[in-house]
């Protein structure tokens, strides 16, 4: 049931679900041995609970015997989530968080030289965006004087 009923552009509950299941382990199972509600874990796989703070990822990525790479990319999950969640609540539409997760993905596949190239280029386009609009608000003050013209006729 992992990743089928949470937003897609949540994470952190595939990647919980995909590593218990390839441990062959049960929500329960793994629940009580990290001392948690197992409707608690349930809800983390479904993704209707946010990700469990650094302490709980630890205990899971123990009773999972994770290695270092697993674990990193779970806390990115947890991180990624993290930030969705808030966007989720803030924007104004969908589209928006989608924006961001994508982002967060792209720049997670890259080194600090390549992050520092993302964040040059995406300070150009938002200073494009910014040129866009206010060349668009120029074009319809200069259009308003012709809409008046032709409303009098």
């Amino acid at each position: 049931m992992a990743g089928s009923a949470h937003d897609p552009l949540l994470r952190f509950p595939e990647e919980l679900g995909r590593l218990r299941q390839s441990r062959k382990l049960s929500q329960k199972s793994l629940a009580l041995t990290i001392d948690m509600d197992p409707s608690q874990l349930s809800g983390l796989e479904r993704g209707s609970r946010p990700p469990p703070n650094p302490a709980t990822i630890a205990d899971i990525a123990s009773a999972l015997t994770l290695d270092q790479s697993e674990l990193s990319l779970l806390e990115w999950c947890a991180r990624h989530d993290r930030c969705v969640r808030f966007i989720l609540e803030v924007a104004a539409s969908p589209r928006e968080a989608q924006l961001v997760s994508q982002v967060l993905r792209a720049s997670a596949l890259l080194d600090n030289a390549q992050q520092e190239g993302l964040s040059e280029y995406l300070k150009g386009l938002q200073l494009a965006a910014q040129r866009m609009a206010s060349l668009s608000i120029r074009v319809d003050e200069l259009d308003q004087p012709n809409r008046r013209t032709a409303m009098s006729k």
